[in-house]
């Protein structure tokens, strides 16, 4: 696996992962113009084809993880840890002090991951996702040094 930055023209495998990996996939489009903008950065993960992906935002001492999935195949290999720790090292470098997430209550393996990385509970959002699942908030604090 390798880990780079996520390009403009990665936005179709993205919408592609994302399509086989997410309960609410983002679109080519979506992806497209979130990568647009200069306050997202991004990340992917290749095995000869992009397999997972991070995109985040920040902006003055704030960040955003917007998206994030791996695709099924390449499940439980990490992937997902490099890319969250990739965006923590990114936001720590731009003195970003706290970033949120919101997650699927029902997805028990991604709220281990966020809380083994030092991500903490900070609220839940009802019936947030358009299933009627509540989502759990999720806050991560930058710690001055690093992590």
């Amino acid at each position: 696996m390798r880990l780079r930055p996520a390009l403009p023209e990665d936005a179709s495998a993205i919408a592609r992962t994302e399509e086989v990996a997410a309960h609410h996939p983002w679109t080519r489009e979506q992806v497209a113009a979130s990568l647009a903008l200069p306050t997202t950065r991004g990340w992917v993960a290749e095995a000869g084809v992009v397999r997972a992906h991070l995109l985040v935002s920040s902006q003055g001492a704030e960040g955003e993880v917007l998206i994030l999935a791996v695709h099924p195949s390449c499940r439980r290999r990490g992937w997902a840890r490099q890319l969250l720790r990739a965006a923590c090292e990114a936001w720590t470098e731009l003195g970003v002090e706290e970033a949120f997430l919101e997650i699927r209550a029902d997805n028990q393996a991604a709220l281990r991951l966020y809380a083994e990385l030092g991500w903490e509970t900070a609220g839940t959002r009802t019936s947030y996702y358009r299933d009627g699942t509540d989502a759990v908030v999720m806050r991560w604090q930058a710690i001055p040094g690093g992590r």
